[in-house]
């Protein structure tokens, strides 16, 4: 995903500092244990894929989990509000920080 480019180059480079992105170092050495997912956006509607459960966020409707089979998406008869959560929290981690200006890194040499 796009959103590991960062992370990874920084640990290519050596920069083992906390730092505010999103993704994952896909280098790091547990990376086979986590889950593979997506974030995807059509105009206004984001998705935000784990294995195959799929959470669409759309403008003005409460968040909707789908299951995701060879045939397409079916509406999940379970809740997971973590999922939920984790969905929710891409879309306004980088909103938030984009208007309070915390994307900063300081490398000392």
């Amino acid at each position: 995903s796009q959103i590991d480019l960062l992370p990874t180059l920084l640990g290519m480079l050596g920069a083992t500092r906390a730092h505010p992105a999103t993704g994952y170092d896909l280098f790091r050495p547990d990376i086979e244990s986590i889950p593979g997912r997506a974030i995807m956006q059509y105009n206004s509607t984001q998705a935000y894929m784990e294995a195959d459960k799929v959470v669409i966020l759309e403008a003005n409707k409460p968040p909707a989990l789908y299951d995701r089979s060879e045939t397409g998406l079916e509406r999940s008869l379970l809740s997971n509000p973590k999922l939920m959560e984790r969905a929710l929290a891409f879309p306004i981690w980088s909103s938030t920080a984009y208007q309070k200006q915390l994307y900063r890194l300081g490398f000392v040499g």
